[in-house]
């Protein structure tokens, strides 16, 4: 329900717009009221839930080491916790720059506005803020596997598979970084190839099979340039490329037959959790009952 009161205030209200860049009043009046309930409603109970795991991880004295620095709360050890307290801390800098509040004194030129002088300078940032936010949220969404095990078991391959995803996307890198540095090197004339940062966008382009076929006859002309990039497209998208499926290919048939297994120990993990959290007078309703 907050997914999509963040979606209609962020996405989709936000787009109807005029050609002056303004929302009508009924439109102004309802993004306020989605944003109000997602600041007085969802910000309040991730700080709230957060600041609680914390200090009960911080009262028992109980610490790991999460990306390298030591001594961080244990709860941040799930990456669900990890997402709320990214997503609480998104939204109260979305609640800091809100462009409606610092445009409050600015009332008399429409209910709830967004167009003044004082919110000029924040609305990229507030924007680029709710882009993160919108994509956490998402995240959370992830959540609602474990009502399938179909499902949740290829959640959970997913996240098995990520780090031979890493692993390609460091090698790649690693050539695109070479070839681009060597490239550079070689004395030309070619718009695509001069300096190292252009050489990296297009070699990642190409890739990424975003470059386009016609600018090989006119900006790869020279025999140097040429070669190396032949090398580069064979190294990644013959070797690379096929490598990470061959990885793909054997990781998957270690873990997917225990999958099923993960899924069912993570749908009864959650029930205990929930059960904890149930309050007492519940199981005395539901034992008269």
């Amino acid at each position: 329900f907050t997914l999509i009161l963040f979606t209609v205030s962020q996405s989709i209200l936000e787009n109807k717009k005029k050609a002056d860049g303004s929302n009508s009043e009924a439109e102004r009046i309802e993004i306020f009221v989605c944003r109000l309930v997602i600041y007085g409603g969802s910000m309040t109970q991730l700080i709230f839930v957060q600041a609680g795991k914390m200090w009960q991880s911080v009262k028992k004295k109980e610490f790991i080491t999460f990306l390298g620095f030591p001594k961080v709360p244990a709860h941040l050890g799930d990456w669900q916790n990890v997402v709320g307290l990214l997503l609480s801390i998104v939204l109260a800098v979305m609640l800091s720059i809100e462009p409606i509040l610092h445009c409050y004194v600015h009332q008399d030129e429409g209910l709830f506005t967004e167009q003044c002088e004082e919110a000029h300078h924040l609305i990229h940032d507030y924007s680029v803020m709710g882009m993160i936010g919108m994509l956490l949220y998402y995240s959370l969404l992830l959540d609602l596997a474990v009502f399938s095990m179909k499902v949740s078991a290829f959640v959970l391959v997913c996240g098995r598979m990520l780090t031979q995803l890493g692993l390609y996307l460091l090698a790649l890198f690693s050539v695109i970084l070479a070839g681009s540095c060597a490239v550079s090197v070689v004395r030309h004339h070619a718009a695509d190839f001069m300096g190292i940062h252009v050489s990296s966008l297009t070699f990642f382009r190409m890739a990424m099979r975003m470059y386009d076929g016609h600018r090989y006859e006119h900006d790869v002309e020279e025999p140097v340039i040429l070669i190396g990039v032949v090398v580069f497209l064979i190294s990644t998208m013959v070797f690379l490329f096929n490598m990470l499926i061959a990885q793909l290919t054997c990781e998957y048939a270690s873990i997917a037959m225990d999958m099923q297994g993960f899924a069912r120990l993570k749908r009864v993990k959650i029930i205990v959790e929930t059960m904890l959290v149930v309050p007492k007078w519940r199981w005395e309703i539901g034992r008269a009952h």
